[in-house]
């Protein structure tokens, strides 16, 4: 108990942390090349008193893909009045904007708004598909036919899916000893979105997420390939948005605080399990160039680890470990984990690098290397060090 009471508070601390008000984008809905896309601008104001903020009736957005880049007007879709809107403490505003997406553009699209003090965002333009079209049994079919796109059919039935994203890296890796083959994957779930009743009264619960990550170890040299363990990861976590009292040089600072469950699914003596509370305080620089430093030391407290079948696993995974990612960030990312225990130290090297850059132009996949030399990397054989090198592809890394 006394441990959620200290996460509770560093949450709830973490809240007031912001000074100036902080300015977000998000793309509303599927983006399909050659219609118009919407996006909301929401200003969050986070200091101790209101704030005056202006909201213009017209943004100035770049947009870069891989082969291209344009400028485009996106114009705000209700009237605004131009003098400067108060906001009150804890409260924010949101005002949604459109532009026409030009048809040559496909896949991921990189977008800058000029007139926002905002990082860029990145989403995915599909091309048009074939309209799924339902007629009535009316004699006049084109007065009475309604055509819903395939996409727009699945956001009809599954208007939850835009809470999933990405969190940590999901990829397929072959050990160059087979037998030391390896995936993941991983996804994680925002509670509360920005448009909830709750989320409007109360901005800071945006950050609550469901995670979840799986991480198997696979022996492809055995006939029947089984895999040798698997650790299941889900957890409960808050992640701040850009804490605003942070220094120039600093573009991003966040904390993250959660608790996370992790076992391997079995039972009797190759049953492992254990359970840990963390904070991480997250610190990003990126230059214009798109050249990126991330830095994120993690430290972790042990509770209710198994008694009987792992004792001793805090001794191998230690309460420390940093994260450490540099490159550019749409080219060579160069990834570490380093981690700190009683018995000794880990770290794994991840070497990341989009495929599409020359002759995969249509293949959404990165390129990885992953060095490892760590004790406990999987639960079942956790008092020993792992010396792997493996290469293959990653989604997210």
């Amino acid at each position: 108990m006394r441990i959620v009471a200290i996460l509770l508070m560093l949450i709830l601390s973490s809240v007031s942390f912001a000074a100036e008000p902080e300015t977000t984008v998000s793309i509303d809905g599927t983006v399909i090349s050659g219609q118009p896309v919407k996006f909301s601008v929401y200003i969050f104001n986070g200091g101790d008193s209101a704030a005056k903020v202006l909201l213009p009736d017209y943004l100035t957005c770049l947009l870069v893909s891989e082969t291209q880049s344009t400028e485009l007007i996106a114009n705000g879709l209700l009237p605004v009045s131009q003098a400067a809107i108060e906001v009150e403490q804890g409260r924010f505003i949101k005002r949604q904007y459109s532009l026409d997406m030009p048809e040559r553009f496909e896949g991921y699209v990189r977008m800058k708004i000029k007139e926002l003090a905002v990082s860029e965002v990145t989403f995915k333009v599909i091309s048009p598909s074939p309209d799924l079209e339902i007629l009535s049994q009316s004699e006049e079919p084109d007065a009475n036919k309604v055509k819903i796109s395939i996409d727009g059919l699945f956001s009809l039935y599954q208007p939850y899916h835009v809470n999933f994203a990405a969190y940590e890296p999901v990829y397929f890796l072959v050990g160059v000893n087979p037998e030391e083959s390896k995936f993941q994957i991983s996804f994680k779930y925002q509670v509360f979105k920005a448009e909830n009743s709750i989320a409007v009264n109360h901005p800071w619960v945006t950050g609550f997420n469901l995670g979840y990550t799986q991480t198997s170890f696979w022996d492809l040299k055995s006939p029947s390939a089984p895999f040798e363990d698997t650790s299941y990861k889900p957890e409960l976590f808050y992640m701040s948005s850009n804490i605003g009292m942070r220094p120039d040089w600093l573009n991003g600072f966040l904390f993250q605080t959660g608790i996370r469950h992790e076992s391997n699914g079995r039972g009797g003596v190759s049953s492992r399990s254990t359970n840990t509370a963390y904070i991480r305080p997250i610190f990003v620089f990126v230059r214009e160039d798109n050249y990126g430093l991330l830095v994120a030391p993690r430290f972790r407290a042990y509770f209710k680890n198994s008694d009987i079948y792992n004792p001793d696993l805090p001794d191998y995974r230690g309460n420390f470990d940093v994260d450490i990612k540099i490159g550019k960030t749409d080219s060579l990312v160069l990834s570490s984990n380093i981690g700190l225990a009683r018995k000794g130290a880990s770290f794994q090297l991840d070497l990341t690098y989009p495929l599409n850059h020359y002759i995969f132009k249509d293949l959404n996949l990165f390129l990885q290397v992953q060095y490892v030399n760590s004790l406990a990397e999987n639960l079942i054989d956790y008092q020993k060090r792992t010396h792997a090198l493996r290469i293959g592809f990653a989604l997210i890394r």
